[in-house]
């Protein structure tokens, strides 16, 4: 008969309880330093960017600083939903009024001359135009 015991306890079960311990740790650690939360703010807030308020792997696209290009993309985003409300509320009268520019002369004249000269570039690039007749 051994004298000894073995005792198995899953490796799950010890990761877990390191986990919570160094969480704790590091949780009284932050709390006594009262500074700590201001500089982690203030640097997250001043960190440099690209505009879309990600930090790029091009050193020369982190131009703003992440408040500022978060408020810019707020700013756009309110601008954009501004307008299409106004141009919503509108409808009726923009589409009168394009229909009416559609109908002078000069627009009409641009608009067959931005035609004709579409047609005529992608006549010169084959991947960019081909005719084909159907079989009859």
């Amino acid at each position: 008969m051994s004298d000894q015991v073995d005792i198995k306890i899953s490796e799950s079960l010890i990761k877990g309880i390191i986990e919570s311990k160094v969480q704790t740790a590091i949780t009284e650690a932050l709390s006594k330093d009262k500074g700590v939360v201001e500089r982690v703010v203030a640097s997250a807030l001043t960190m440099m960017v690209g505009e879309d308020c990600n930090v790029s792997k091009y050193s020369s696209d982190n131009k703003y600083t992440f408040l500022d290009a978060l408020c810019r993309k707020l700013i756009r985003e309110a601008a954009l939903v501004a307008v299409q409300k106004w141009a919503e509320d509108r409808k009726e009268v923009l589409e009168r009024e394009f229909l009416h520019q559609l109908q002078t002369k000069k627009v009409s004249n641009l608009m067959v001359r931005a035609c004709v000269d579409g047609l005529i570039d992608a006549t010169k690039n084959k991947w960019r135009f081909t005719v084909c007749f159907p079989d009859e």
